[in-house]
């Protein structure tokens, strides 16, 4: 009997090192949850900007860190998101840690950053 379970765990591990030896090197996220498949469906595609955007986001002096915080751990505003749209989808994500959001339209190519909103933009500057 104990013969039977040393077997059948050298034979569990001889899989699992055949597993890692062959998948191992594969990045796996399962977005279950609509905060997580929204921001995975934003960051699949190239990500351009709009003019107003790009201004806003040199008044605030954004760099690539800021928006990888916001497209890994963000949460999205589905009540100030327009989601349900067939055309365009518009997605509103904020940062709990920041006094800022960003405004993305969600197309089939891209995403598109149309605008940034929070404290510190004032939009009388980019317009």
């Amino acid at each position: 009997m104990i013969r039977r379970f040393l077997f059948y765990f050298l034979g569990v591990l001889i899989g699992l090192m055949a597993v890692l030896f062959f998948f191992g090197d594969r990045e796996y996220r399962f977005p279950y949850l609509p905060n997580e498949r929204v921001l995975f469906h934003l960051q699949e595609h190239p990500i351009a900007w709009s003019e107003m955007a790009e201004c806003q986001w040199k008044l605030i002096d954004g760099d690539s860190l800021l928006l990888e915080e916001f497209l890994w751990d963000g949460d999205v505003d589905f009540g100030m998101s327009e989601q349900r749209r067939d055309d365009v989808k518009t997605y509103v994500v904020k940062h709990e840690n920041r006094e800022l959001w960003m405004v993305f339209q969600d197309l089939d190519t891209s995403s598109v950053i149309l605008s940034l909103e929070g404290k510190r933009i004032i939009s009388s500057d980019c317009d």
